[in-house]
């Protein structure tokens, strides 16, 4: 299945770093860690890309940042506010 996610944060430790995103599935916010940050993360953060999730357990996911979503339609059928 698939959805749009927020990526909201880069935690960085000594040898890796995780990436962490917010979305929704079926009404339900979920904030969930996937994968190592991206390259130049600090301009990513706060956008929006498309997350796949496993329909049987809606935390197994992965992000792919080269699918950016800028369509606001988009962003607000996924469950998205104005102020988020």
């Amino acid at each position: 299945m698939t959805t749009v996610c927020q990526f909201v944060s880069c935690k960085e430790f000594p040898k890796t770093s995780s990436s962490y995103f917010k979305y929704y599935v079926n009404g339900k916010v979920y904030k969930e860690n996937y994968g190592q940050c991206p390259p130049n993360y600090e301009s990513k953060i706060g956008k929006y890309f498309i997350l796949h999730y496993s329909n049987l357990d809606p935390e197994k996911i992965t992000v792919d940042f080269s699918d950016e979503v800028t369509d606001t339609e988009k962003i607000f059928g996924a469950g998205f506010k104005t102020n988020e």
